[in-house]
């Protein structure tokens, strides 16, 4: 069996295969960095099939000033819906000596 069709889990995640997409700029969001019925659709198509392990979402800006170009994604404002997660994978550090809190989290634009 090829390898990169085996199922891997990489710190506790889980994937089908070892393909990844990587991040790219698609174009697709709307002009106001929104998300538009093309880039569900490209990512839906991205993500069915089977052939991808992992789908990497492109760049989004999250503040107006960090806006890198037209048709960028957005993650600005509240209506955007962003859910932030996120896991410490340290190097072994005790929790109580972190200069910053812990969490376990996933990051999700709607």
């Amino acid at each position: 069996m090829n390898a990169l069709t085996q199922s891997i889990a990489i710190r506790g995640v889980d994937l089908s295969d070892r393909l990844v997409m990587p991040p790219m700029a698609s174009g697709k969001p709307n002009p106001d960095g929104t998300v538009s019925d093309s880039l569900v659709e490209y990512y839906k198509e991205k993500s069915q099939g089977g052939y991808l392990g992992l789908v990497i979402t492109e760049h989004a800006f999250v503040c107006q000033q960090g806006k890198a170009h037209g048709g960028q994604l957005s993650i600005a404002r509240e209506e955007d819906q962003v859910v932030i997660v996120i896991r410490d994978y340290g190097p072994g550090i005790p929790e109580e000596e972190l200069p910053y809190p812990t969490y376990d989290a996933l990051l999700f634009s709607v």
